[in-house]
């Protein structure tokens, strides 16, 4: 979650009209010819040659000290670990080889690409890129964190599938990667694939934003919600379902939102008042009860410390206690349906598309779900699902794990020191 003083950005609006006659143009500046290409990818391959030689110093979310290390697990095909290569799967945690200058705080996770952003709000990117999702310049796909062309500086990101959004310390947001379904909200049908991040128009004073498959939304400082992409469940909320929305639009009659979450094709809200969600309901994964589709938001008596969203299931962390709802097929809910408390002591909680990942106060980190590519990090070849949480084993003498990170298939962890 984002923190911001809404003070502290009033001067966007007074400038917004001025900013937005640019907005045009730098989507058709970001596409890249053919003839780009070619000098772009040279460039960023000389980056991954110098990034795969030497081992990051990582910090957590406040700035970790420099005996800390990267470690990343799961499905890799795309290269989305940043490990230098390419594989099916990584079951256990492997080191992450990235540039000693990164001193990361977070990082997010799509269907096969991550970003991670340092302290100094710069951002690095890694995995597939058919659509341009790592705004790099080209198409071509990363196996090593490369370091993104940004002049802002980022405070949060967000990945969809195939997309990717960054929250600029502006309070504006920037987009790239696909989008065949509006998901980059630039409201241009002819830019199907962005290449570069460009800034989205009429959005300012932002402070939370996600994405899901295949649509967005994000918080403003008044507590307002803008959503944008695909909306054919009614993920979009305003009470309708819409192939699609190209560009960001509030929803009415929601406020004192203060974040959101996106999943599949619904999406979550954490307002004052509790948390609301409209779209996709088949497996319950908004609430108990209600329709297959909400095109109208409830708002439900909880009022938990953070909520992620996965494809179809929700995870929810709240005093400490894990709990989960929604679809159970892969073992998402951890062994207990219901509502019930999956673990306690918790100190994070992550949903993956269909997995989960919590950190506890003890520093320990544990998992379950979907493990086809050994995305639990349960051990070596092993590729069945997990139906209960199940400890990470981060090696002999064992460590401290400072935080934890998810994406589609994917994870990371940041480890402090080993005994």
């Amino acid at each position: 979650m984002i923190e911001s003083d809404a003070g502290k950005n009033s001067h966007l609006v007074s400038d917004r009209h001025a900013r937005d006659q640019d907005c045009v143009t730098d989507v058709h500046e970001a596409r890249v010819t053919d003839r780009a290409f070619g000098s772009a990818a040279a460039e960023h391959d000389s980056c991954v040659r110098t990034a795969a030689t030497s081992l990051a110093w990582l910090s957590c979310a406040g700035y970790w000290e420099q005996n800390m290390e990267m470690v990343a697990w799961g499905a890799n095909s795309h290269g989305q670990l940043g490990l230098g290569t390419r594989t099916e799967q990584e079951g256990d945690p492997v080191r992450v080889g990235v540039h000693p200058g990164l001193d990361g705080i977070e990082i997010v996770g799509g269907g096969g690409h991550s970003l991670l952003r340092d302290k100094e709000g710069r951002v690095f990117a890694t995995g597939w890129n058919k659509a341009g999702q790592l705004g790099l310049g080209h198409m071509e796909a990363m196996t090593t964190f490369t370091m993104v062309d940004m002049v802002e500086k980022i405070m949060a990101m967000a990945t969809g599938w195939d997309f990717s959004l960054l929250l600029a310390e502006s309070g504006e947001v920037f987009v790239s990667g696909s989008n065949s379904f509006g998901q980059l909200g630039l409201d241009d049908e002819k830019a199907k694939n962005v290449v570069n991040f460009v800034k989205v128009c009429g959005l300012s004073s932002i402070l939370s934003v996600s994405a899901g498959l295949r649509h967005a939304g994000c918080v403003d400082s008044g507590g307002r919600v803008f959503t944008w992409g695909a909306g054919s469940k009614g993920q979009l909320g305003g009470g309708e379902k819409i192939k699609s929305r190209g560009k960001p639009v509030m929803v009415s009659g929601l406020s004192g939102a203060k974040t959101i979450s996106c999943g599949q094709y619904f999406t979550l809200v954490q307002t004052e008042s509790g948390i609301c969600g409209f779209g996709d309901n088949k497996f319950q994964q908004i609430c108990s009860g209600g329709p297959q589709i909400l095109l109208n938001f409830d708002i439900l008596e909880k009022l938990p410390d953070s909520i992620s969203c996965g494809w179809t299931h929700t995870v929810c962390l709240e005093g400490g206690e894990v709990r989960s709802w929604g679809r159970n097929n892969y073992y998402q809910l951890g062994g207990v349906e219901g509502g019930g408390a999956i673990m306690k002591k918790v100190r994070k909680a992550v949903a993956g598309s269909e997995h989960c990942l919590c950190l506890t106060d003890d520093g320990e980190v544990f998992s379950w779900g979907w493990n086809e590519h050994g995305n639990c990090g349960v051990g070596g070849e092993r590729v069945d699902n997990v139906k209960s949480p199940e400890k990470v084993d981060f090696g002999d003498g064992g460590c401290d794990i400072q935080d934890i990170f998810i994406g589609s298939a994917h994870c990371f962890a940041v480890i402090g020191q080993i005994s």
